[in-house]
């Protein structure tokens, strides 16, 4: 009887090794950065492929900024791109809002990574159980990242102490935020919509956000004219409408979508609203896999992968 005890403890401390041994591997920091150049004259726009889901990264000199990472078993696909891309740390985590497509990946990225701070709304908004749930997660992995490494991430919320939108210097670009609605119920409408600057180059990356935020950012005279627009909802028809697109007027549209996703994202109505809109360029992840933007602050160059 003691025998089989024992050995019930035995198997019981190999597996909780066995477990640790795993975990630790999974979300262990060192990692093989390449080595490559980034023209500090450049902003870089990277959209990763990442299904169906999104994540972002903007490379400006030795800036870098992360919007969003993917669904939760994109953060090795994304830590992996990134890696490959030079970069070893991220200055700006930004969270557009808490949906799992959005957010799931966090945990792989926190632990990968040398990170700044991290932008998120404010947890006292929230009106789904999602959005609690994939807050926790977050929570989680910054405690994970702080008693495993010795590392503390700062927190910060989109919006000052006067509940004004920020705007701040990202190297040699700005990063404005045009929208953060706190009391929406649909948690698409919470996504942070970002404006980013670089000498006449501009793009507007709105999240999720569905066609309510876009007449919302219409009416407060939002500056929404720029060279290239990140598609709303990865091309859903919530998204996107005549009015917005006639205001927005990009020249290079992007969007992140699964390749034969359920959703059958983009929808056929906006793509023919993109292209009935001006002859703007369209770039797709599921058919061109990842998209690489760039721009000395007139030039814009994209390349695809696919």
């Amino acid at each position: 009887m003691r025998k089989s005890k024992k050995n019930k403890r035995i198997i019981v401390i190999l597996t909780v090794l066995l477990i640790g041994i795993i975990f630790y591997r999974y979300f262990s920091i060192k990692r093989k950065t390449t080595e490559c150049y980034h023209d500090p004259s450049e902003i870089e726009i990277h959209m990763i492929d990442v299904g169906q889901s999104e994540s972002i990264l903007i490379i400006q000199g030795k800036n870098t900024m992360l919007i969003d990472t993917g669904e939760m078993f994109c953060g090795k696909e994304i830590s992996d791109y990134i890696s490959n891309v030079g970069i070893d740390h991220i200055d700006i985590l930004l969270i557009t809002h808490f949906h799992k497509d959005h957010v799931g990946g966090v945990h792989r990225i926190i632990s990968s990574f040398d990170i700044g701070k991290i932008i998120c709304m404010d947890s006292r908004y929230f009106s789904t159980l999602q959005e609690r749930t994939w807050y926790a997660d977050l929570n989680i992995a910054q405690k994970f990242n702080e008693f495993f490494y010795r590392r503390k991430i700062k927190r910060e919320l989109p919006y000052d102490e006067n509940e004004e939108l920020k705007e701040f210097s990202f190297g040699d670009a700005k990063i404005t935020f045009l929208c953060q609605e706190k009391e929406e119920k649909n948690v698409n409408n919470k996504s942070i919509v970002s404006r980013v600057d670089f000498g006449n180059f501009s793009a507007l990356l709105m999240g999720d956000a569905e066609s309510e935020i876009e007449e919302k950012l219409i009416e407060i005279g939002s500056d929404l004219d720029v060279d290239l627009l990140k598609v709303g909802h990865h091309g859903s028809n919530t998204s996107s409408t005549s009015k917005f697109l006639e205001n927005v007027n990009p020249e290079y549209a992007i969007i992140s979508c699964g390749r034969n996703n359920k959703h059958s994202f983009p929808k056929k109505p906006v793509l023919k609203r993109l292209y009935k809109t001006k002859d703007i360029k369209i770039y797709r992840t599921d058919l061109m896999g990842n998209i690489v933007v760039k721009s000395d602050g007139r030039n814009v160059k994209v390349f695809t992968e696919r």
